[in-house]
């Protein structure tokens, strides 16, 4: 009786020795499933993080394209606008042209006339 007694305490405290083992074993799944989550909640942060920035450099963009498409309308603009002068400009310059030469004509028409 003494030997199984002592054998049954011995096999107990095998037992005991091997659910602390896994108790520990547990123990350290568990602490390594919190760092995990804990890292999983942090790179979510960080991605959420990375698309707000994104989104305001998508719109920092698009507001200096509209800005730039806004400088170029204006642009093209001013640029009609001295075209137009320049047509006018041209445009008086042979009006002042030709009464230049009918000024001309008639004077010499005038000469003619008289030397006759």
């Amino acid at each position: 009786v003494k030997l199984a007694l002592a054998s049954a305490r011995l096999q107990s405290s095998s037992l005991q020795a091997d659910a602390e083992a896994r108790k520990s074993r547990l123990r350290g799944v568990v602490d390594d499933i919190k760092r995990l989550e804990e890292r999983l909640a942090r790179d979510r942060d960080r991605a959420d993080a990375a698309r707000l920035q994104a989104g305001r450099d998508e719109d920092a963009l698009s507001a200096e394209a509209d800005a730039a498409r806004s400088r170029a309308a204006r642009d093209a603009d001013d640029l009609d606008a001295l075209a137009r002068r320049l047509d006018g400009s041209e445009e008086q310059s042979k009006a002042e042209a030709a009464a230049r030469f009918e000024r001309r004509r008639a004077r010499r028409a005038e000469l003619e006339r008289a030397l006759d």
